[in-house]
């Protein structure tokens, strides 16, 4: 993957305009692999991230697709009966 600084920040500004996401600084590195490997997927298979975009924003699959990609599918937030607890001891 060969993206610039200004590519991967586009990517990063992205994912905040389609899904409301602000990734933390250690989550930034794989959003624009994701990216670069969804363009190697397509067919045509797009040279450059502004050409995959314009695609991507323009084909209501593909941005599913796009979507899907800058969002984090697995948390661990509230998966542990403890944070209920510490939650539930805050709200009384």
């Amino acid at each position: 993957m060969n993206f610039t600084p200004k590519e991967k920040k586009r990517v990063y500004e992205l994912a905040r305009e389609l899904v409301g996401m602000h990734h933390e600084d250690h989550e930034k590195g794989i959003l624009p692999l994701q990216v670069w490997k969804r363009m190697q997927d397509t067919v045509p298979v797009y040279a450059s991230l502004e050409q995959y975009l314009k695609f991507a924003l323009a084909d209501a699959t593909e941005r599913l697709k796009l979507i899907s990609i800058l969002t984090i599918h697995t948390t661990y937030w509230f998966r542990e009966k403890h944070h209920f607890e510490l939650i539930e001891r805050e709200v009384r």
